[in-house]
């Protein structure tokens, strides 16, 4: 089903002088040197990794699209030595050594053909083999084994990084860290945070003590729920709250995001970016699976919710060029028109693409 949102802004916060960044801007960030634990001679170095600031502004009564712009900084960094159908092997690694790691870390790949894939570890096998979520139904897209282009293979770079959690982003409602959303007893009554991952959603609030699933049916803690990079996020502000914001920090991207995006989907998707983007940085051009028309109603559609609270929708017509939906009589090409860090993308796909074919990577808007 589909619905509206509202866009958030994102505004950095300079580390050094303190001096709020426009909108566009986004956020500040700053080289630090940082090193990962190193096993074996596959292990490398973590160095002068990208750190930033963001606050995120969220306002009474608004359904809001945001995305995480940020992430922890990586664990460990290294080399695959072999793979299988939804796990990797890395023999120079002993991820014991990283405790509990099941649906609180995942991998982004750094090379190869699957760069930009970012897979869920599910579990740990011995010491040295990390098992990996590929997704959903027909968002389902295997490490490996498939024949496809998009394999993971032995010898690309990988990173383990934390993801961050309810709590960590939204607060886990102690004194020294409240909630930044409206608490209930019920889900009808707080505050609702929805996660969009691989063509699924689900719901949380927080009860006053702890976040819980807004299925009333489960009743455990879900203040460690662990936020994929590439999860959508969508924020229901119920009347009564606050005007308020969110504040952390975290590494910024230096592989392009990787969206999986089967035919007859609808996905909200973040912009892992921290800066603006662009339709066209998006790359959704390069899909040949992408359904192009020059009627905007039987074409695939990406309709923006950027920080100003306007939307927009846009469609690739029959000649490559980006077109306003909203408008089939404007004629301008929309690829270049700027994407502000924060924007939402709520992503209509027609026909029956899976796999390889429905899978793309975006464009860094920066370089490191």
């Amino acid at each position: 089903m589909e619905f509206f949102l509202t866009a958030i802004a994102l505004y950095g916060i300079d580390l050094l002088g303190m001096k709020t960044l426009s909108p566009l801007g986004a956020f500040c960030f700053v080289l630090i040197a940082t090193a990962a634990t190193s096993f074996g001679q596959n292990a490398t170095t973590l160095t002068t990794v990208p750190v930033g600031y963001v606050s995120i502004p969220l306002t009474d009564r608004t359904v809001t699209a945001m995305s995480l712009p940020l992430q922890p900084a990586a664990v460990f960094a290294s080399k695959v030595t072999s793979v299988a159908t939804d796990s990797i092997m890395d023999s120079a690694a002993n991820f014991t050594t990283f405790g509990n790691l099941t649906n609180t870390h995942y991998v982004r790949i750094k090379s190869g053909n699957a760069a930009g894939r970012e897979l869920v570890v599910t579990g740990i096998t011995g010491n040295n083999t990390l098992n990996l979520a590929t997704g959903n139904g027909t968002f389902a897209l295997p490490v490996t084994g498939n024949g496809t282009a998009v394999n993971v293979a032995a010898n690309d770079k990988y990173e383990l990084v934390p993801m961050f959690t309810l709590a960590e982003v939204f607060g886990a409602g102690t004194v020294q860290d409240p909630v930044a959303l409206k608490s209930g007893a019920t889900a009808a009554l707080a505050d609702q945070v929805t996660l969009y991952v691989d063509g699924t959603n689900i719901s949380y609030f927080h009860n006053g003590t702890n976040w819980r699933n807004s299925n009333p049916a489960d009743t455990a803690n879900y203040n460690t729920k662990g936020i994929p990079p590439h999860a959508g996020i969508g924020i229901n502000r119920k009347p009564g709250g606050v005007m308020t914001q969110i504040d952390f920090t975290g590494t910024v991207a230096s592989t392009p995001a990787r969206y999986q995006l089967p035919g007859g989907s609808k996905s909200l998707v973040p912009i892992s970016s921290p800066v603006g983007t662009t339709l066209a940085n998006l790359n959704f051009l390069a899909m040949t699976s992408w359904t192009r028309s020059d009627n905007p109603k039987n074409a695939d559609q990406v309709t923006v919710y950027r920080p100003n609270k306007t939307m927009a929708a846009y469609y690739l017509n029959t000649q490559g060029v980006w077109r306003n939906a909203g408008n089939p009589a404007d004629l301008r090409n929309y690829g270049s028109t700027l994407i502000p860090a924060g924007s939402g993308l709520w992503i209509v796909r027609r026909g029956a693409a899976v796999g390889a074919v429905a899978n793309v990577a975006s464009t860094l808007p920066y370089s490191l």
